[in-house]
């Protein structure tokens, strides 16, 4: 099964997309960047990772979120501005608890990288 997920593929080293996930974590070190990662993405991550690479895989991401950075739980509003855009995309395979959160930092002025 192949997993098209941005933080599995940088945890994965067998994952096709490790080496520019690798890229954009360098990149995020280089430019000192604020990394956001919404709740609901980091249980799909974690849940992934247990699921398919092993508890220490799922561990050691817990570790690394506590350790650099900022976990945000969205709105209700935010979540139903998601859920709209979305529909508009019948197309394609986005997740509410995905999309918006772009501008969720945008709204509150942060510099920073939303995974």
């Amino acid at each position: 099964m192949q997993i098209q997920h941005p933080l599995f593929g940088a945890i994965d080293p067998n994952d096709q997309y490790h080496s520019r996930a690798q890229l954009e974590l360098e990149r995020i070190e280089r430019e000192n960047l604020t990394v956001f990662i919404p709740f609901p993405v980091y249980v799909e991550t974690y849940s992934l990772l247990l699921y398919h690479l092993g508890f220490s895989y799922a561990y050691n991401f817990t570790q690394s979120c506590i350790d650099s950075v900022h976990l945000i739980n969205p709105t209700e509003e935010e979540y139903l501005a998601a859920a709209n855009k979305v529909s508009r995309y019948p197309d394609q395979k986005n997740y509410p608890c995905r999309c918006d959160h772009r501008r969720f930092i945008r709204k509150n002025e942060f510099a920073s990288l939303v995974i």
